[in-house]
């Protein structure tokens, strides 16, 4: 009789092979929006940077796309903003304000905030806290804002402009409109110190008094160690002895334990005269993006700091009837340091930029 063949099994997987491969399709798509979103992540600036530079060339480039997609730049950093916070990416508003200090830029605790709607009627009072925060839950309707604060003045005269460094949406005392619950009073509050000098200005005499004190203090340490020692050698007594051990004692922490760190703020100065330049505009940059990261306004003695993070990055001086950077042949006296343009590159966290930077006035 002819041999008839077995029946094959189907082809069809079973079960367990089904369920296995349907979590390693699982797992591979898991693993791919994490790379995805970590590599959106660690490129959010450059994809930003591409957008600015590359939207404005194609709408040029092609009339025809702008007159269909009017847009175009809306509706692609709708489709970014979209794509970031699908991964959890995108920053969220901050749903406060904050007071801080023009010129400074350090935030400033315990000033009065007051909103008044379009009546001019007060219709809530703050306080910022220690990190100069405040927050008002208003309904929708016009409002302006006032902040006061002893030895301060506002709205500044200092500051001017939407953006201050990491200081965003500036407030000058404009009227804000509230369109509904959503909307947030998230506006930052420069204002000016009616007395930048400070203590130096209130009270000259005893500013002079501190600052001669505290450069003859190592002198009259040595001078008072010495004369203790000498005064133990001639008479060994108890009083002596101990006045020796107090005087050494002060020596060695003033010299070995007392922290000599670098001063932690730069100066801004005049390259001819070397007297410091105040009030000019000294802003971080950088350098990879060519982005300014922060401003600051340099003090009545020409002091300002940046403390940024590792990275590259240059600093850029403005003051009306000044131009920075001044020629490196230029004769700079009583500074070590000077800064005339060149990159700095910071290799550590906790970094203080503490240069020197001259200026020179325009003739």
């Amino acid at each position: 009789p002819p041999i008839t063949p077995e029946p094959q099994p189907a082809n069809t997987p079973s079960t367990d092979t089904f369920t296995k491969t349907t979590e390693a399709v699982r797992q591979s798509v898991q693993r791919a929006a994490e790379l995805t979103a970590r590599v959106i992540r660690e490129n959010e600036q450059t994809i930003k940077l591409s957008l600015t530079i590359a939207v404005p060339v194609v709408t040029v480039a092609n009339p025809a796309v702008v007159a269909t997609f009017p847009n175009i730049h809306t509706l692609l950093y709708h489709f970014v903003s979209w794509l970031l916070s699908l991964f959890g990416i995108r920053k969220k508003r901050k749903p406060w304000g904050v007071v801080y200090d023009a010129i400074t830029k350090e935030p400033i605790a315990l000033a009065i905030v007051r909103i008044f709607n379009a009546e001019r009627k007060l219709v809530e009072t703050q306080v910022t806290n220690a990190d100069g925060r405040f927050g008002f839950l208003v309904p929708e309707g016009t409002y302006t804002i006032e902040a006061t604060k002893p030895e301060f003045i506002f709205p500044s005269k200092l500051m001017t402009g939407g953006e201050d460094g990491e200081y965003t949406n500036c407030y000058f005392g404009r009227s804000i409109t509230i369109r509904s619950l959503s909307d947030l009073v998230d506006v930052s509050i420069p204002i000016d110190p009616r007395d930048p000098r400070g203590e130096k200005r209130r009270n000259p005499l005893w500013y002079t008094v501190k600052r001669v004190l505290k450069r003859l203090a190592l002198p009259v340490l040595v001078v008072g160690t010495v004369l203790a020692w000498l005064a133990t050698l001639v008479v060994a007594s108890t009083f002596n002895v101990t006045i020796f051990i107090v005087y050494l004692f002060f020596l060695i922490y003033e010299i070995i334990i007392s922290p000599r760190g670098a001063r932690p703020w730069g100066t801004v100065f005049d390259a001819t005269s070397s007297s410091p330049v105040p009030l000019a505009a000294v802003s971080l940059v950088e350098t990879q993006y060519n982005r300014t990261l922060k401003t600051r306004l340099s003090d009545y003695s020409g002091r300002f700091n940046f403390l940024p993070p590792r990275g590259t990055y240059k600093i850029v001086v403005k003051k009306e009837g000044y131009h920075f950077p001044v020629s490196s042949e230029a004769s700079i006296r009583h500074f070590r340091h000077p800064y005339y343009g060149e990159t700095i590159t910071i290799k550590k966290d906790k970094a203080v930029i503490n240069l020197d930077i001259p200026v020179q006035r325009k003739s």
